[in-house]
């Protein structure tokens, strides 16, 4: 007998709440084995995963399990202390139940709890750790994955998700629990968090604010069915924006049910958005993902299209604009620092280095950015951090992507921008004529199965052992492997550590400055693929090339 099938038997005999008991009674042989081969996994994003009865399935079983494990984690970080941790959960299914489970096991074991009494955006559960001096926090969410995943983000005392040196301590501990059925729970109720702290964490929102502006536009917003509903039109309204809400998408609801995506990444996510921007001629589309990190927008250009704006273009205009209008009222930003990641655009870099603020690139994750904020020293002040994946921080109260804070000063933005009788494309225009027309262009390869993984491993190894050599007028000068922490430069023959976390891509650049990076997911069977080129006469050459780029490297992977 196989282990997935020795699981299998272990669960049948368990005894389990009854909807999982009809569950695992409806598994197909395959399904069987997929959700019993092995166990959910930490990723960048924490742990993530498919509902349902299995050892590589979410369920209050592997909840309780990773608690038991988180618990275990804090008490021996932080000996002879009282320790406390606050708890957040989404609206998916079960995920507030999970979040109260999760509190019940930490209260059995001597840890303070306290949980939101609704369900609350993850940048607001990052603020509370710190706010309310807790020594660490549980997001329960699936971020902006489809309807049937589910997820359990960890957070550290910084108010950051825990980065890869406490990961592996936690997840060490995680692995010392054996029976994942008879885990003991308290009887207390986690405490509610106070309104207060919401209050709090407002007042410093409202401090990313720059131009006072006629706020004389029209913005849909959507929070696709989860946190920012009760949360962003009603902010957003009170700061005397004109906000036309969603209705159909307002309801809090796990299934998403007036959406045909829940990630405001994926133009399928805009369609009903769209139709009603339309029908009120409104100037803004904002869209925030369920857990309310993210923020995508969309705007009206002059030929009266609507138009989507990316990750990478949402970071450089909202750090171009922070800049800019700060040095109009003198504020140099003396020691400034920017935050970003080595799959986000080179644009980010260029405009901070041109108003001479020090750039600190890190690693995929939030967590990443996080560690550099607290590893500033006293003299260094935080100007932007920023990830390619929708997400940025506008000032450092936060330690986890912030649409909150983003949305507020986007709306300032195409306020002061209309006051000046100008659009968000002319605005992106005076960058890219000063900067460069940087094109990003992302690819996900998906290899499905239980193989998958092993399918993107052989990827991986060939490519790091052959390089990347594109053949398209591009010379390769250099490359990362973040797995060895080694920078390797052709044009010099020497090689520098990257001083980055252990992780496995790889980073090519090119004569011309184009990048590729290559990087697996931690949490699916997945390869995501960067490319990054900047021509400095147009977008739509830069975009000719970047297609040439994607062509040439999908003719090797998809051999495999």
């Amino acid at each position: 007998m196989e282990q997935y099938e020795k699981n299998y038997q272990t669960w049948k005999k368990a005894l389990l709440p009854e909807y999982l008991k009809k569950q695992l009674e409806a598994y197909t042989k395959e399904e069987i084995k997929e959700a019993f081969t092995g166990e959910v996994e930490f990723g960048t994003g924490g742990l993530r995963g498919i509902r349902g009865p299995g050892s590589a399935r979410m369920n209050i079983f592997n909840i309780k399990k990773v608690t038991l494990g988180y618990a275990n984690y804090l008490l021996e970080t932080f000996p002879s202390k009282k320790i406390s941790i606050v708890a957040s959960y989404d609206n998916r299914h079960y995920s507030k139940e999970f979040a109260i489970e999760a509190c019940k096991v930490l209260e059995e074991k001597g840890i303070k709890t306290y949980i939101f009494a609704q369900l609350t955006p993850t940048p607001i559960l990052s603020f509370a750790v710190r706010h309310l001096h807790c020594n660490g926090g549980i997001m329960l969410t699936a971020s902006h994955n489809p309807k049937e995943y589910n997820g359990y983000k960890l957070y550290n005392n910084e108010g950051a998700q825990l980065n890869l040196t406490q990961s592996e301590a936690c997840v060490k501990k995680i692995n010392e629990i054996k029976d994942i059925f008879n885990i003991a729970v308290s009887k207390e109720e986690p405490q509610l968090v106070k309104p207060s702290l919401f209050k709090a964490y407002f007042k410093l929102v409202k401090t990313v604010k720059i131009n006072r502006v006629k706020k004389n536009i029209k913005v849909v917003y959507s929070p696709l069915h989860g946190t920012g509903s009760p949360i962003i039109p009603p902010f957003l309204i009170q700061e005397g924006y004109d906000i036309y809400p969603l209705e159909s998408q307002m309801k809090i609801d796990p299934d998403f049910s007036s959406t045909l995506s829940s990630n405001p990444e994926d133009p399928k996510s805009f369609i009903e958005a769209l139709k009603y921007a339309k029908e009120i001629q409104a100037d803004l589309i904002i869209l925030t993902d369920p857990d309310a990190d993210r923020l995508g927008f969309a705007y009206k250009n002059s030929q009266e299209e609507w138009v989507l704006v990316n990750g990478n273009q949402t970071a450089s205009l909202l750090l171009h604009y922070k800049i800019t209008e700060n040095y109009k009222k003198g504020r140099y930003f003396k020691n400034g620092v920017v935050f970003t990641t080595n799959v986000t655009t080179d644009l980010v870099k260029v405009i901070a280095q041109a108003y001479k603020l020090k750039v600190v690139t890190c690693l995929t994750g939030f967590k990443n950015i996080a560690g550099g904020i607290s590893q500033m020293n006293k003299h260094e002040k935080f100007v932007f951090g920023c990830e390619e994946s929708y997400g940025s921080i506008l000032d450092s109260f936060v330690r986890d992507k912030d649409s909150i804070q983003a949305s507020l000063l986007l709306c300032e933005i195409v306020a002061y921008l209309k006051n000046n009788h100008l659009l968000i494309s002319d605005y992106l225009e005076q960058i890219y004529s000063s900067f460069g027309y940087y094109y990003e262009y992302t690819h996900n390869y998906v290899k499905p199965g239980l193989d998958g993984k092993e399918v993107i491993a052989k990827i991986m190894k060939d490519i790091r052992k052959s390089g990347l050599n594109i053949d398209l007028g591009a010379k390769l000068i250099a490359f990362d492997d973040c797995s060895l922490d080694k920078h390797f430069d052709f044009l010099k023959n020497v090689e520098t550590p990257l001083h980055l976390e252990w992780s496995n891509v790889l980073k090519y650049y090119y004569d011309n400055g184009l990048f590729i990076v290559l990087r697996p997911s931690g949490t699916e069977p997945k390869l995501k693929v960067y490319f990054s080129y900047a021509d400095k006469t147009s977008m739509e050459k830069s975009q000719i090339y970047v297609d040439e780029c994607f062509k040439k490297l999908n003719l090797i992977i998809e051999r495999y």
